[in-house]
């Protein structure tokens, strides 16, 4: 008997050009990359206006590495 094990770790994933091409081509709206970008964009503003965004940001790239 075979016995295979996948350890997956949950992380914050990205979408690269060739992604977006290839969802994009699949038909997921070209709307749908562009509000995502724009809130990241957001989150980054608020990031640097706001020290608390800043270290709830900080916390959570921590959760994602241990």
């Amino acid at each position: 008997m075979l016995q295979v094990e996948i350890l997956f770790i949950v992380g914050r994933l990205y979408l690269n050009r060739q992604v977006i091409v290839l969802m994009s081509g699949l038909g997921v709206p070209n709307e749908a990359f562009i509000a995502l970008q724009d809130n990241m964009l957001e989150q980054l503003a608020d990031m640097l206006m706001r020290e608390e965004s800043a270290v709830d940001a900080i916390a959570q790239v921590k959760s994602y590495i241990s």
